[in-house]
């Protein structure tokens, strides 16, 4: 008999408590245009990024592969500050 969170979100009591506290809240226009344009240059800067990785000649994929690999100390295939510290100090 309990209420869904679709239909407690909805329910009267709810809606009230939301107006009294967030009824004066204004959001400008600005902030949701400058959220699009912020994912839309971070799908830029991915697609670049992509691009870019694809004219990398294979031979020197290979290097990079095993430079990351020496440098994933932990294995879980991403890079830590500490890693990519302890890497290029290496280096």
């Amino acid at each position: 008999m309990r209420l869904t969170a679709n239909e407690a979100y909805a329910h009267s009591w709810l809606a009230a408590q939301k107006e009294k506290e967030f009824g004066c809240i204004e959001i400008s226009q600005d902030v949701f245009s400058n959220m699009e344009m912020y994912m839309t240059s971070l799908q830029l800067k991915r697609t670049t990024l992509s691009f870019i990785a694809s004219r990398i000649p294979e031979d020197q994929i290979k290097q990079l592969r095993m430079a990351f690999s020496k440098m994933d100390v932990n294995g879980d295939g991403q890079l830590s500050i500490q890693e990519l510290t302890e890497g290029l100090q290496d280096i």
